[in-house]
């Protein structure tokens, strides 16, 4: 099984600030909503996070919701409700919460908000962020460094993933900007051909765009991530490519050989079969401090098929020379690699309690392999170890983002978890 662990980011803690007598650091409440008008389901939502925070005040939100809703209703009767509070979000295929889940193509919303004297929130977003992304990129991490009191320590970020943009590229630019750990993916929409997906800033709701959370203050943030699947003995190597687009594997157009790799000949569509089937593991060179705790395997799958040039479009570029190890997916390794993240990550806690909890699972590990009861059994694991007191939320999304060797890295079929603490 692929697992990933990775350090805890813990420069400032509320005992360095205020000894035993200090502030609180980090507040966090959740809440889901099912709710068919999309006005009355934000309206509900907001009201029962105000009614949680009770007398604290919340300084920053994260929302996903469901296609079906009226993006722009949710949004402006949140904002109603919470005027100043700064929003960030996306659509999802589906919902994880402290002790539910939820995949569908009915209404979903959950929220979860963020509060605490020692805390500051700023988002940004950046509209077609496919066009010169990486000045975009830049100006995004700029307004959220401008709008927080201090470093941030942990950006969330989505893309659009049908806009064409290399997600990864674009998210390393904002880490290196920011020098802070960047988590989050792909907006999501239910699993099968991908028609639209929205990214929320503020009270609007976009396509094409990115959008990002900063969060900065008295808290540590620990993050692991697995990718439940194991590597064959069939590989390649990439030898042309161009951007985020790998034209030949072993000299052969890449497409065919990815045909040979899942039977399908001649291949002209994908399908969620073949998603659920196989996955490509890349060897990527990683710092040599962090690759001792690593998996040499970054596992990704096609998002799309360049058939004029036989190539396979990536969510992020695969340099010439990259080795690409065919994988298996299975129920049992998905499952295993979950439980095994959650025990590490509660390891790597030191004893902390955790106030929120934050997943980015890939859309196709859930409805396309486990089906809906062993979804919430993986979820009921996780949450199981961690423990349920936190402030659990948790989207579905298409591509997802979490550190790999020192720098953040695009998945797909992979389960990032975040887990923020005094």
């Amino acid at each position: 099984m692929t697992q990933f662990i990775y350090r805890t980011y813990s420069e400032m803690t509320a005992m360095d600030e205020g000894g035993e007598g200090g502030h609180m650091s980090i507040i966090a409440n959740s809440v889901m909503n099912r709710e068919s008008h999309s006005r009355k389901a934000g309206q509900k939502a907001a009201q029962e996070l105000r009614h949680a925070f009770g007398a604290n005040a919340i300084r920053g939100v994260l929302v996903y919701a469901s296609v079906a809703h009226d993006s722009d209703a949710l949004l402006a009767a949140i904002e109603a409700e919470l005027p100043g509070v700064a929003l960030c979000g996306s659509s999802t295929a589906g919902l994880m919460w402290s002790g539910g889940f939820a995949e569908e193509y009915g209404y979903l919303v959950g929220v979860i908000g963020f509060g605490g004297e020692g805390l500051s929130i700023a988002t940004a977003s950046a509209l077609k962020y496919q066009e010169d992304s990486q000045i975009k990129a830049k100006e995004l991490a700029s307004k959220l460094r401008n709008g927080v009191l201090s470093p941030p320590k942990l950006v969330i970020l989505f893309g659009d993933p049908l806009a064409g943009a290399d997600l990864e590229s674009f998210a390393r630019t904002i880490e290196t900007e920011l020098s802070c750990p960047v988590i989050g993916g792909g907006s999501g929409q239910p699993w099968g051909a991908m028609v639209e997906t929205y990214q929320f800033s503020g009270a609007q709701a976009h396509s094409h765009s990115a959008t990002a959370l900063a969060l900065a203050g008295d808290f540590s943030v620990a993050i692991a991530t697995t990718t439940g699947t194991q590597p064959t003995m069939a590989s390649s190597a990439v030898t042309k490519s161009e951007a985020n687009v790998i034209l030949e594997l072993d000299g052969r157009p890449a497409l065919d050989v990815y045909a040979t790799f899942v039977g399908v000949n001649p291949l002209t569509e994908l399908t969620n079969e073949i998603n659920s089937r196989i996955a490509l593991g890349f060897e990527l060179s990683v710092q040599e401090q962090a690759a001792d705790s690593l998996s040499p395997y970054v596992v990704r799958g096609p998002f799309g098929l360049d058939l004029a040039r036989k190539g396979l479009v990536m969510g992020a570029s695969a340099p010439e020379g990259t080795r690409v190890v065919l994988h298996r997916r299975s129920v049992q390794t998905t499952l295993e690699g979950a439980e095994q993240t959650a025990r590490a990550l509660l390891a790597r806690l030191e004893g902390r309690t955790p106030k929120a909890v934050l997943g980015f699972e890939c859309a196709a590990r859930t409805a396309p392999l486990l089906g809906a009861q062993v979804s919430r059994q993986e979820q009921e694991v996780v949450q199981n170890i961690l423990g349920r007191g936190a402030a659990w939320l948790g989207m579905l999304a298409w591509g997802e983002l979490a550190p790999y060797g020192g720098c953040t890295t695009y998945f797909n079929y992979t389960y990032p978890i975040a887990v923020l603490t005094d």
